[in-house]
């Protein structure tokens, strides 16, 4: 009976042990997360950050500071900011705040090159520092690579010897462009009122009745598919750019808006730092760009705001330049260099929309075999024929 009272006890008292632990487990937990955490505090302070840089050994890869307007990135070379994509900044203060030092990897200096995790002051590093300000602290953090066989990637901070690895996938920009606000234009298609190309063979895009219509439209053709003109200024409006330098205000704007209506020739248009110079550079900021096969385009908005759009190409590379007479936009501000590919897109023809119209091809087909057949009969109409056009034997005398 006694062996039977303390064995009873005995598993109260477990039981009560097992219970004030599960009770005391989370809050344990959580002081051991935050304690493990890559910055603590980081996202305690989020509201004042105002700065996030961005470092390779090579040089400066995103200064972003945050503005009345918004996230803006400071572009290298250039006294100017430009309109910074928030979302994947955003991403990364998200990831290192949640960031967790999950494995101690090497203290040793020399291994250093391996997990790609050196300072930047060594020329061939492969690091990235990201320094993260406001305005009452500073957090610092060493980037290096990725493992091939597990998501995460090899931390340290810059103060440090150790190297941790953290399951915390981070994502960082490849170019100091990467991160910066695309599209070039800030428009919906809801905005367009008419999209023109002008020159030697001018065409016009117009949203009639809640469609858009082509002119001139050449006979017996219809467009190619029903929304090939709505993809099409879509298209003009989606423009990406692969790099960007600013206008030299030294020169004329490249087609001046106040003397630009819809049918402006291009000839007409004022050249600028895209003038004819065949010993042009390069580089999307010289003035010495020998442009040639320059394409001129007038936007027009529901608002009655016009915008020219210059697109040139200078030894083998496509640079476009956006004027309006109304707007001041950070867009204005500009030269962007576009791929290729988007050149092309741009770049299109009344025949790049048209085609010839299926009954009109099968109708010209059977007026051509009438036309054939009634030719053949002309030919043999008189000679074979008497007086009364009926047909005459072989050696039939004429009555």
């Amino acid at each position: 009976m006694i062996k039977q009272i303390w064995l009873l006890v005995t598993l109260v008292c477990i039981a009560l042990g097992i219970g004030w632990w599960t009770l005391q487990e989370p809050k344990n937990s959580v002081e051991l997360d935050t304690q493990n955490r890559l910055f603590p505090d980081l996202r305690a302070n989020a509201e004042q950050i105002d700065q996030v840089t961005i470092r390779s050994s090579q040089g400066q890869v995103l200064l972003a500071s945050r503005t009345d307007s918004g996230w803006q990135a400071s572009i290298p070379d250039a006294q100017g900011t430009y309109p910074l994509d928030s979302q994947p900044l955003a991403g990364l203060l998200n990831a290192l705040a949640d960031a967790t030092l999950d494995e101690k990897k090497t203290s040793n200096p020399a291994k250093y090159t391996v997990l790609g995790i050196q300072d930047l002051a060594v020329e061939d590093s492969l690091a990235r520092q990201v320094t993260i300000q406001s305005a009452e602290h500073t957090w610092q953090v060493l980037i290096g690579n990725a493992p091939s066989v597990r998501q995460g990637s090899y931390v340290r901070r810059p103060d440090q010897a150790q190297v941790w690895f953290t399951q915390q996938e981070t994502s960082l920009p490849l170019d100091e462009y990467a991160w910066l606000r695309q599209p070039i234009l800030p428009f919906e298609l809801a905005d367009v009122q008419t999209l023109s190309k002008l020159g030697e063979e001018p065409w016009q895009i117009q949203l009639l009745d809640n469609q858009f219509v082509l002119s001139p439209m050449p006979n017996q053709t219809e467009l190619t598919y029903a929304d090939i003109l709505e993809g099409y200024v879509e298209t003009f409006l989606d423009l990406p750019f692969d790099s960007l330098a600013p206008k030299l205000q030294s020169n004329l704007p490249l087609g001046s808006p106040s003397n630009t209506n819809d049918q402006t020739p291009a000839a007409n248009l004022a050249d600028s730092d895209l003038a004819s110079n065949a010993s042009g550079t390069n580089n999307p900021g010289s003035n010495n760009l020998g442009s040639k096969n320059k394409v001129v385009f007038t936007l027009k908005t529901r608002s009655e705001q016009t915008i020219t759009v210059s697109l040139a190409e200078q030894q083998d590379e496509y640079f476009v330049t956006f004027e309006s007479a109304f707007s001041q936009g950070y867009w204005t501000q500009w030269r962007y260099q576009i791929s290729s590919f988007h050149a092309g897109q741009l770049d299109k023809s009344i025949g790049d929309f048209t085609r010839v119209n299926d009954s009109s091809s099968d109708s010209t087909a059977g007026l051509s075999e009438f036309n054939a057949g009634q030719n053949d009969l002309d030919e043999h109409s008189l000679d074979d024929k008497g007086p009364d056009n009926r047909s005459i034997d072989e050696g039939q005398s004429p009555q």
